[in-house]
């Protein structure tokens, strides 16, 4: 096993940060429509905005609570990826530009899915995929 490429760390620990940022934007989006809107389904909500809880969230809050859960599904294998491919001393130029493609993707994709624009989310979907792909085929590399 070869040493931890700094570099490469600084690349992973970069992109976790940026992947974080992304989820914690979602979540106080939905806080921002909850408080605005002051529709929210949970009594001790509803208790501590001093409104009755209402029967469904308003549909931005759906819509960013699903961008959310698609980030859940999606990023836990990049950052597995990524991981396995530093720890194994990876250093090849192209994973920092995976991962920068990829959290760029994700962002793009958490907003144009809060928007409902298509083709835009599956096109920011399908870069991710590909950034992902990029970084398996390197730790596959690494591997070898």
């Amino acid at each position: 096993m070869q040493d931890i490429d700094p570099a490469a760390a600084r690349a992973l620990a970069l992109a976790a940060v940026g992947l974080w940022g992304k989820g914690m934007a979602l979540s106080a989006a939905q806080v921002i429509v909850r408080v605005r809107s002051r529709a929210v389904t949970r009594p001790e909500d509803a208790r501590l905005m001093r409104v009755a809880p209402a029967v469904a969230e308003h549909p931005m809050v759906d819509t960013l609570g699903a961008a959310w859960r698609n980030e859940a599904e999606a990023t836990p294998a990049l950052l597995a990826l990524a991981g396995a491919y530093v720890i194994l001393g990876g250093a090849h130029p192209a994973f920092q530009g995976a991962l920068l493609v990829y959290v760029v993707a994700r962002w793009i994709h958490g907003l144009v899915q809060a928007l409902g624009r298509q083709p835009d989310r599956t096109l920011a979907w399908l870069a991710g995929v590909v950034a992902t792909a990029t970084v398996a085929a390197l730790l596959l590399g690494q591997i070898a």
